[in-house]
C-alpha cells in the first residue's frame, strides 16, 4: 500500500517536471539565439544584405513607368539644350555694313486744276554707302548712323545740257531694342529716334527758274526688326519723317514743315559667324506745299537698292 502511494508520488511529480519543461523551454531557445554570434559579426555579411534588400523591395514598390517618363521628361530648355554654338550667348552688338547701291529719283512739282506737272526723274544713281550699329549699354541701348554718296552722276536740262549732279544722304539715330532670347539668333526689336539729312544738288543749275533740288533737315521717328533664320536673316523697318527744314528750289519756296516716310526691307545670309552679305530695299517719300498761288504740292520719292557686306559681333 505505502508502495502503491509512493509509485504515485513520483509519477506526479515526473509529470510536472515535464510540464515545467515544456514552459522553460521556449524562452532558452531565445536567449541561445540573442546569446549566439551572427553572421554579420562573423565577417559573413552576405545573408544579411541579402535579407535587407528583400525587405526594401517589399517596402518600396518600383514607380509605374508613366509617373516615371512624366517626372523625367522637362518642362522647359535649358541652355544645355541649345546647340553648342548658341549656350550662354547674346545677339551681336555690333554691325559694320559696307557696300553699293543704286537710287531712282522722282520729284513732281503739281498745282490744282488743268495742266500737267512739272516732273523730274533720275535713274540709275550709283552711290557707295556705309553704315554701323551698335548696342554698347547692356545689349540693349545704342546708336546708329548711316552715309551714302553718289559718284559720276550727272542730268541733262531742257536745253539738252550735262550738268553734274550730286545725291547725299545722311542718318543718325539713338536705338533701344528688345531681343526674344538670350541665344545669338534671337530675333529683336528696336526702336529709334532721330535726324535725317538728304542733299540733291546740281553743279551748274540754271538760273531764274524752278530747280529739282532738295536739301532736307528731318526728325525720324520709328521701329525695325531682325529675325534671323538659322543661315539666313531678314529685316524690316518703318519711320516717320518730320521734315522741319527745306531750302529753296530755284526760285520757288517751300513751305516747312513737311512730311514723310521710309520703309525699308533686306534678307541675308551669314557666311561665317562674324560675317554676313545682305541685300536691302529703301523707300523714301517726302511732302510738303510750295509758298505760291496757286497752291502748289512737292512730292520727293526715293527708291534704293543696295548690296553690302556686314561685319558683326
Amino acid at each position: 500500500m505505502k508502495e502503491a502511494r509512493r509509485g504515485a508520488r513520483t509519477g506526479a511529480v515526473l509529470h510536472l517536471g515535464m510540464a515545467v519543461l515544456v514552459l522553460v523551454m521556449p524562452s532558452w531557445t531565445r536567449v541561445a539565439a540573442a546569446a549566439a554570434p551572427s553572421t554579420r559579426d562573423s565577417g559573413d555579411d552576405s545573408p544579411y544584405r541579402a535579407a535587407l534588400a528583400a525587405a526594401s523591395r517589399k517596402k518600396a514598390p518600383a514607380p509605374s513607368p508613366k509617373k516615371h517618363a512624366k517626372a523625367s521628361a522637362p518642362t522647359s530648355m535649358t541652355p544645355t539644350d541649345y546647340p553648342p554654338e548658341e549656350r550662354d550667348t547674346h545677339p551681336p552688338r555690333y554691325f559694320l555694313r559696307a557696300g553699293a547701291e543704286a537710287t531712282m529719283r522722282d520729284f513732281e512739282d503739281s498745282e490744282p486744276g488743268p495742266g500737267s506737272a512739272r516732273r523730274y526723274h533720275a535713274f540709275p544713281i550709283p552711290a557707295i554707302a556705309v553704315g554701323a550699329e551698335a548696342y554698347p549699354l547692356f545689349g540693349i541701348l545704342g546708336l546708329d548712323g548711316a552715309f551714302a554718296e553718289s559718284l559720276g552722276v550727272t542730268s541733262t536740262t531742257s536745253e539738252r545740257k550735262s550738268v553734274g549732279t550730286t545725291y547725299l544722304r545722311a542718318e543718325g539715330a539713338l536705338r533701344g531694342r528688345i531681343p526674344f532670347s538670350s541665344r545669338k539668333t534671337a530675333p529683336w526689336l528696336s526702336l529709334l529716334a532721330g535726324y535725317g539729312y538728304t542733299r540733291y544738288s546740281f553743279d551748274a543749275a540754271p538760273s531764274g527758274r524752278e530747280v529739282p533740288t532738295a536739301r532736307y533737315h528731318a526728325l525720324r521717328f520709328g521701329a525695325d526688326t531682325r529675325i534671323p533664320v538659322k543661315r539666313f536673316f531678314f529685316t524690316g523697318g518703318a519711320e516717320f519723317d518730320h521734315v522741319v527744314s527745306i531750302a529753296k528750289l530755284g526760285t520757288s519756296r517751300a513751305h516747312a514743315p513737311g512730311n514723310g516716310v521710309t520703309a525699308r526691307l533686306g534678307t541675308g545670309v551669314t557666311l561665317t559667324p562674324w560675317l554676313a552679305t545682305r541685300l536691302d530695299a529703301r523707300y523714301a517719300w517726302v511732302t510738303y506745299d510750295f509758298v505760291r498761288k496757286p497752291s502748289a504740292t512737292g512730292t520727293d520719292q526715293y527708291v534704293t537698292l543696295a548690296l553690302a557686306v556686314e561685319v558683326l559681333f
